[in-house]
């Protein structure tokens, strides 16, 4: 009797087996990066020590992967928070460019204690990231829009916007080769000497994401709305307010990652 084979989504998959699937997939796209490499004549594992030892051997390096990893982290968060209703939020780059042009302003033209500009300057990003993704998600929770085309173009208009920005109006005139904005006056403290305080910020913001999900009956009711909208409403849970809240929240976070971006590397 021959054997037949197909694939077939699952719907539950266990975390072990989960984990196993993700390793794998960094293992295959290891091997065939190797592969490639040696296949144009390189030697992988001499290249990839010296990265290794590039990126964590070397105080400067340890310094540019935190630089780097806070804004993918807190982008990430934004992404699985607008998950967590069954959407999804492409719209991440455009709320961290926001954000991130909100904290600017702040940065610049307003002085005063730095700590007291730099509380200033995360609100104003977050709340930038939220109204950046409000009119999506508005349009998601009362019209049933699809919010990936939406959240997608409004990418678009936010470099936009900022580029104008940076190249107009808040240009600083001492740059004459490429356009660059006045220099914020205000910089996110270091800790140890390597690492300004954005990376330790965007863990505590996952810590606090996860209890709020996990361990309230806000993150239980929006998960809930996530897995069965429909059913949700009958329980009482009003599926529209959850997807609002939950996208503005995804907006916020992905604001705030745009904050650290522009404090943490002046």
């Amino acid at each position: 009797m021959q054997t037949q084979w197909r694939l077939e989504k699952l719907k539950t998959v266990p975390k072990s087996r989960g984990l196993a699937f993700r390793l794998t997939a960094v293992v295959f796209g290891l091997v065939v990066a190797a592969v490639t490499l040696a296949l144009l004549g390189f030697h992988p594992g001499e290249m990839g020590a010296e990265a290794l030892g590039y990126t964590l051997g070397t105080s400067f390096g340890i310094q540019d992967l935190g630089t780097l990893v806070t804004p993918l982290l807190l982008t990430g968060l934004a992404a699985m928070i607008a998950m967590r209703v069954n959407l999804w939020n492409i719209g991440g780059e455009g709320q961290f460019y926001m954000g991130a042009w909100a904290a600017a302003g702040v940065g610049i033209y307003y002085s005063g204690p730095s700590f007291f500009i730099l509380v200033v300057m995360f609100v104003a990003g977050a709340a930038m990231g939220a109204l950046w993704i409000a009119l999506p998600a508005f349009a998601r929770a009362k019209a049933n829009v699809d919010e990936i085309i939406t959240t997608l173009l409004m990418n678009f208009l936010a470099i936009l916007w900022v580029g104008y920005f940076a190249s107009g109006p808040w240009r600083d005139p001492k740059e004459t080769i490429t356009a660059s904005s006045l220099k914020i006056q205000h910089a996110l403290p270091e800790w140890f000497g390597i690492w300004n305080i954005g990376i330790f910020i965007a863990l505590v913001i996952i810590l606090g994401i996860w209890v709020l999900f996990n361990k309230t009956v806000w993150g239980y009711e929006t998960t809930y709305v996530g897995a069965n909208p429909d059913s949700a409403k009958y329980a009482g849970i009003p599926a529209g307010r959850r997807i609002m809240t939950t996208m503005l929240l995804s907006g916020a976070i992905a604001g705030i990652a745009g904050v650290i971006e522009v404090s943490g590397t002046v």
